[in-house]
């Protein structure tokens, strides 16, 4: 059980086959599980921000995040996060308040829950 809040930065972190890069995150410790104030890390031509919680010490345990995904390239952004899209080299944000039950790691599709907002331009189907 942590404690003190924690920053850690991480250079490179592979997850799955996915990679990320100057990753920064701060932890904090709170009565229902930790807090993320900021998170922040980068995959090819996209930069990504959130905050969120993930209540661990709860009968049900569910994380909830919101922050936006800004991409210069949505091929790019899709191709580094294991998915194949259908508008390709689109510029923009993706601004989200999701969350589902679990943990932080790997997201629950058949408990997710939220929204999700897309402007994107100049790009093609």
């Amino acid at each position: 059980v942590l404690e003190r809040p924690i920053d850690a930065k991480i250079k490179k972190l592979k997850i799955g086959k996915k990679i990320l890069s100057d990753c920064q995150a701060r932890i904090e410790p709170s009565w229902k599980g930790y807090d993320f104030p900021r998170v922040q890390a980068k995959l090819k031509n996209t930069d990504i921000q959130f905050s969120g919680q993930w209540d661990a010490f709860s009968h049900i345990k569910q994380v909830t995040a919101e922050g936006k995904i800004i991409t210069r390239n949505t091929t790019d952004t899709l191709t580094a996060l294991g998915m194949n899209g259908t508008v390709q080299q689109a510029k923009g944000n993706i601004e989200f308040s999701i969350g589902w039950h679990g943990n932080p790691s790997t997201i629950d599709f058949p408990t997710l829950f939220g929204k999700v907002e897309f402007q994107l331009n100049n790009g093609y189907i």
